[in-house]
């Protein structure tokens, strides 16, 4: 198959009024963050020939708009507070019941009917599990869950709902003050009545009015992302900028989340687009069988268009399927969606990714020894087991004549297995303390939010299943040129790993 020729950019770039190389921008960038540095590395699934895309798309909120969350999520909670206690009578007293921000992370799951919150790995068993404040054993996770400590599916009759959007922190929290209070055979119902007033100040836009009165306190621009956007530009990449949030809200808050002085009629920063697509309704927009939206121009721009679907900007744009990377930040909606209905190649922005990597850089050496430990463990527990089984086998043996014989071989078995025990003993306790001084640095009451023990948590699977690449920030494209190859790293079985 033929590569699609691209039509080359001019030398300059031209952006409010001045003129300046491409590549400014791009070699001072590369010269403060190499790429060496993990911190801004992208990370990849499955193989991916950057030359070979012909347009990248990006999302806006938690992708190139990279908010304050502390104050997005104190202003929303702030809000739906104010909802509970004036509409559902809620004494103002359970506030103080709210958990600290940190308590609520990407990728748990919400049981609403027994009112906790809880770690899944990515074969559906609970690992942690909260009520509130409170951290039940295994002796309470196992009469709630069963022996196996397993969730049938994490939306099960739509009992177990997904974190997987920055914006969910609130009600979560909220949800975790007011569920130890409140009766199980309610929670059900507590947790509608949160989200219908999450939805509300969304969907009424009084939340939004709050943030555009004042955008720049909400936000904390990254400065890389126009070197990005004009690096992409100039290496022959047609650009887009999908999202689900309104032509007044996006106009209002991109030259903030970009770090411009501008206000909302300052339209400079369209031209680092090819088209800008508003009011999407992903995950809808992907699937073309059930959204027949025309697009629409607005604010009489051909390259701004409201609502269409997939079909549409693909011919806009010119690619189609793999031919064309989507950034976003939604597991569900950025990703699995896409990739399930188009085909478009995957990268998914994960905030936290960063602070996960720089806390490794502060433990240095820790996830090597709990790797090496883990198999120093696993192969002793196999020795641990042959021993059993020897001594088993010798123990069934009825032989006069060979008795003493027998006794002896029991006797070397005994030893052997007391010396396997004590050295998994010692390898089980080493783990332990690895894996907990490792979780307690990330999160004191979640740890990981990609592994669980030596799984992958639930949200880990989800990545590995449905993301090309991953990153902790849009612009670390900068750091790379257009026609890289992302490669991914070598699969192993499990045999294949034993005889390395």
């Amino acid at each position: 198959m033929t590569k699609k020729s691209h039509k080359k950019t001019t030398a300059k770039l031209s952006f409010r009024g001045e003129e300046t190389p491409w590549w400014l921008d791009l070699i001072h960038t590369s010269l403060q963050n190499p790429v060496l540095d993990r911190r801004r590395a992208i990370f990849t699934n499955r193989s991916l020939r950057f030359e070979r895309i012909d347009a990248v798309g990006f999302d806006f909120d938690h992708t190139l708009a990279v908010y304050n969350c502390a104050k997005l999520d104190e202003t929303a909670m702030e809000m739906v507070i104010e909802k509970l206690i004036a509409e559902e009578g809620y004494d103002k007293s359970f506030i103080e019941n709210i958990p600290e921000p940190e308590f609520v992370t990407k990728g748990l799951v919400v049981d609403i009917e027994q009112g906790n919150v809880l770690k899944v790995d990515r074969f559906g068993h609970v690992s942690i599990a909260y009520h509130g404040r409170h951290r039940l054993d295994q002796k309470e996770r196992r009469k709630l869950y069963g022996d196996a400590n397993h969730i049938p599916h994490v939306t099960d009759r739509g009992r177990y709902i997904q974190i997987d959007s920055a914006f969910a922190k609130p009600e979560v929290l909220i949800f975790s003050a007011l569920a130890p209070c409140t009766d199980c055979s309610e929670c059900r119902c507590l947790w509608k009545t949160i989200r219908h007033y999450t939805d509300l100040i969304h969907r009424d836009d009084s939340l939004k009015k709050r943030i555009t009165a004042s955008p720049r306190e909400y936000l904390s621009p990254d400065p890389d992302v126009i070197p990005m956007l004009r690096h992409l530009r100039e290496g022959g990449k047609k650009l887009f900028l999908l999202t689900n949030s309104e032509w007044h809200y996006t106009r209002a808050m991109m030259n903030p989340a970009l770090g411009l002085p501008g206000g909302p009629d300052d339209l400079s920063w369209v031209d680092l687009f090819d088209y800008v697509v508003v009011e999407a309704k992903k995950p809808g927009f992907f699937n073309t069988k059930k959204n027949g939206r025309p697009l629409e121009q607005i604010d009489g721009d051909p390259r701004i268009l409201r609502g269409g679907n997939i079909d549409e900007l693909e011919r806009l744009v010119g690619a189609t399927g793999p031919d064309v990377l989507y950034v976003g930040d939604h597991i569900y909606s950025d990703l699995i969606t896409s990739k399930r209905s188009s085909h478009w190649r995957t990268m998914l922005v994960i905030s936290e990714l960063e602070e996960e990597l720089a806390i490794h850089e502060d433990l240095p050496g820790f996830a090597r020894q709990l790797r090496d430990v883990d198999v120093y463990r696993a192969r002793t527990d196999l020795e641990v087991h042959h021993w059993t089984n020897l001594e088993g086998v010798l123990g069934r043996i009825d032989e006069p004549d060979f008795e003493a014989l027998v006794e002896k071989l029991i006797e070397q078995c005994s030893e052997r297995k007391r010396h396997a025990v004590r050295a998994l003993k010692k390898y089980i306790d080493q783990r332990e303390s690895l894996r907990s001084r490792i979780a307690r640095a990330i999160n004191p009451h979640w740890g990981s939010l990609f592994r669980t023990g030596t799984e992958l948590t639930y949200y880990g699977k989800q990545l590995e299943d449905f993301a090309c690449t991953y990153t902790g920030r849009a612009s670390n494209l900068t750091l790379y040129p257009t026609n890289h190859y992302f490669r991914s790293g070598f699969d192993h079985l499990p045999h294949e790993i034993e005889s390395m």
